[in-house]
């Protein structure tokens, strides 16, 4: 039966139903969306293995509004009634295509009083975009620079180098715009045997006779870090 639309996953419905974590867990990993919970959720698991209750049950929540999974759901068996709240009226706005007037390179925007003129921009005369490369990983695990687990990586999966240089500058991207936002000109991203996540970005890389030194991991801002084997991965190895 598929979760009625009036009600919602509690914290009571998450902690008496493994199932669920598994859906949700499921779910995020396959996102590709870019709604914020969600994509924090994400991160969140990709970073520690594991979600917390609240965020599942946040998860959970989400799903009932993807017409792909919402009928696939088991009902609330502790839900709450959701009492739908209608937006205020507001005056319509009509649109129209109108530049802003200004000549420095800006992109698309809204302007205007009730930001009614759609301005297409002025355009950069240098204009680059990311370049990604297929990468070579030769170690055998490789763990979450934030996260507690250790995982398998993928031998025959597509790891992926992406360098970034500035948009619209020649030379590097710690040198060009906005440089001290960036820790690196390029990320890597590498494949795991498992799918919780499929793929962890800059980690660190654990070659097998040193996986031992990496069961215990200083961090700076946490102190003493205790790290385990990923359960999914091992249940992969076969």
């Amino acid at each position: 039966m598929s979760a009625a639309p009036e009600m919602k996953y509690t914290d009571r419905d998450v902690r008496e139903d493994s199932q669920l974590t598994d859906l949700a867990i499921a779910y995020i990993a396959n996102y590709t969306g870019e709604f914020e919970p969600l994509v924090d959720a994400k991160e969140l698991f990709e970073e520690d293995g594991e979600l917390p209750v609240a965020v599942i049950r946040k998860v959970l929540n989400c799903m009932r509004h993807d017409a792909q999974v919402a009928r696939n759901l088991p009902r609330p068996r502790y839900g709450s009634n959701v009492v739908e709240m209608r937006p205020a009226r507001r005056k319509r706005v009509q649109y129209d295509d109108k530049h802003c007037g200004s000549i420095v390179p800006h992109y698309y925007h809204n302007w205007g009083d009730d930001n009614e003129h759609r301005c297409e921009g002025s355009p950069w005369p240098i204009n680059r975009h990311e370049k990604r490369l297929p990468v070579k990983v030769k170690t055998e695990y490789a763990a979450s620079r934030s996260g507690k687990l250790i995982h398998d990586v993928d031998p025959e999966g597509r790891h992926v180098g992406v360098w970034h240089g500035p948009l619209h500058e020649w030379g590097f991207r710690s040198q060009g715009e906005g440089g001290w936002h960036y820790q690196t000109d390029a990320d890597l991203f590498v494949k795991l045997k498992c799918r919780f996540p499929s793929v962890l970005r800059n980690p660190i890389l654990i070659k097998g006779d040193s996986l031992p030194n990496y069961m215990q991991i200083e961090d700076i801002l946490h102190g003493l870090r205790e790290m385990q084997m990923c359960p999914h991965c091992a249940k992969l190895r076969g």
